[in-house]
């Protein structure tokens, strides 16, 4: 019905270079487009909405040097109020994932940033997935490398971390939440080891003291999950 042309580094910077795309579910009018640079893997997103009957550039944005944003992965809560442009995993935890917010006026900007030394507990491979629930409060990283898994949800505008941390048997590197942020997919194809995992939060206390529980699981290679909204 239309088309935009989108904003690069370089040549080489969109086309097989995507990195990822992601939607949101309700109007369907909102979209992040991820891909990186060739030379200085920077990385970039393109977030683009439908606007008086044509799609629009809204916000583009660059990494910096090796940051690799939005290289790896990108996303968009059902909602269409917050995305996400996800790092490269094994980077040591430096690699950032960022957390964009819309604003009424339809202004984009980043509210929260992961990185290790931002986030301990995500360790140094962090980010082999990444995923965000229907409102876009909560997020779920999965670690391959240390066959984990960790949930933070935005309470009061501060990131905070859901339970304790998956310690999963499938070396998940694919990841998804449920609409409300209670139950977690864990997916891998490790030639060996590889399977479906299902998680369910069950809370105690207090919200974020609560434990991730193992509900199902399937010893099949997985590499793509996703669970209904």
């Amino acid at each position: 019905i239309s088309s935009v042309t989108m904003n690069t580094i370089d040549k080489y910077g969109f086309g097989f270079e995507l990195g990822a795309l992601g939607m949101d579910r309700e109007n369907l009018n909102r979209i992040i487009v991820g891909g990186r640079g060739h030379t200085d893997y920077k990385g970039f997103i393109n977030i683009i909405e439908y606007i008086n009957d044509e799609w629009t550039i809204v916000l583009y944005e660059q990494g910096n040097v090796s940051e690799y944003l939005g290289m790896y992965g990108v996303g968009m809560s059902g909602n269409g109020n917050y995305a996400f442009a996800k790092g490269r995993q094994n980077s040591g935890g430096s690699s950032p994932t960022k957390i964009y917010e819309r604003a009424a006026n339809g202004t984009w900007s980043v509210i929260a940033t992961f990185t290790k030394a931002n986030y301990s507990d995500l360790g140094n491979n962090f980010g082999y997935d990444a995923e965000m629930n229907y409102a876009g409060d909560m997020m779920v990283f999965c670690n391959y490398t240390d066959a984990n898994a960790l949930i933070y949800k935005n309470i009061s505008g501060t990131w905070t971390k859901m339970g304790n941390k998956i310690t999963s048997v499938a070396y998940p590197w694919a990841c998804c939440l449920d609409k409300e942020g209670n139950q977690v997919a864990l997916g891998s194809g490790h030639s060996t080891s590889g399977g479906l995992e299902i998680y369910e939060y069950s809370k105690t206390l207090t919200e974020t003291n609560g434990t991730w529980e193992r509900k199902y699981y399937i010893d099949q290679s997985i590499q793509r999950v996703a669970v209904s909204t």
